[in-house]
């Protein structure tokens, strides 16, 4: 079971600059750290707690 959040591209063949393509689809720093914290909140909450 997965918790965490996937920051991808799904697909191949666009041509542009970097910052134009990730921009495009989604792959910026902002979404990079969203994904992140959202993952790692996910992970927390579905902790067992420590006896």
């Amino acid at each position: 079971m997965t918790r965490g959040r996937i920051v991808s591209i799904e697909g191949y063949g666009a041509s542009g600059s970097a910052a134009a393509l990730y921009a495009r689809f989604g792959l910026t720093r902002e979404a990079v750290v969203t994904a992140a914290r959202e993952s790692l909140r996910s992970v927390r909450e579905n902790l067992p707690l420590p006896r």
